[in-house]
């Protein structure tokens, strides 16, 4: 099965540098760079800068709070509020800063309102707990939070024919969090059927005619990599200092 998941993520790879470009895109792709070693995607960093600079003035307060996912030594500019801007996740985004700047007060009730509502949102407080681990950022979530979210995105993966982007985003969060032993058995080999001929994958594997996205074809890549065993440490999802 490496062999077999080494080329889907090759084919997966080629999908994902033909996409149209945006700022979500390169943070994967800097991830992807940074902790697996793709080495197409070196670039990543000055292509979301180019795109910073060609971006509406709008755009610019979300990105520059993005861009702390792809170099550690980005400026926090506020310009007198918080860099936490309206359009940005407001769960993972004080995660992101979290060795340098307090969470909101009203933090962990977000937190466990985002558990209540699931789906997405819950497993962005996955996120959160990735962000805060990788910046040593102890306490930052609740301890009952943490067993919330790790007991909702268990639930949210199954082996029952059908591949979705939450499920995909569940796993792979799980993966990296040091539970991907909890994934059902078949969980690769189903991943694995549902890459489509474009080397991509749908948001819904279930839905024939749906075209492949980036975004779960960015999740399935990140699950194949971070499965396969590691001769050491490697980067964190969110670089260091």
């Amino acid at each position: 099965m490496a062999a077999r998941a080494d080329a889907a993520v090759g084919a997966a790879m080629d999908f994902l540098a033909a996409a149209e470009p945006n700022p979500h895109l390169f943070l994967f792709m800097d991830m992807f760079h940074r902790r697996f070693g793709v080495a197409k995607f070196t670039d990543s960093l000055a292509r979301f800068d180019d795109l910073m600079r060609r971006s509406r003035p709008g755009a610019l307060p979300e990105m520059r709070a993005l861009r702390r996912m792809l170099d550690p030594n980005t400026p926090i500019e506020t310009g007198g509020g918080s860099v936490c801007v309206p359009t940005v996740d407001l769960l993972t985004c004080p995660a992101l800063y979290c060795d340098r700047l307090p969470p909101p007060p009203a933090y962990p009730a977000m937190l466990r309102e985002a558990i209540d509502r699931g789906r997405y949102i819950l497993t962005h407080v996955g996120l959160v707990m990735i962000e805060a681990r990788d910046l040593g950022c102890r306490g930052f979530v609740p301890s009952d939070v943490e067993d919330a979210a790790i007991d909702g995105m268990k639930r949210f993966v199954a082996t029952d024919g059908r591949l979705t982007d939450l499920e995909l985003e569940a796993a792979t969060f799980l993966l990296y969090l040091g539970h991907g032993d909890h994934a059902p058995a078949g969980f690769t080999e189903e991943v694995l059927a549902a890459q489509r001929s474009s080397g991509g994958w749908a948001l819904d594997s279930g839905e024939a005619q749906e075209p492949a996205s980036w975004h779960p074809t960015a999740l399935a890549a990140w699950y194949l990599m971070e499965s396969r065993p590691s001769t050491g440490s490697r980067p964190t999802m969110v670089p260091q200092h």
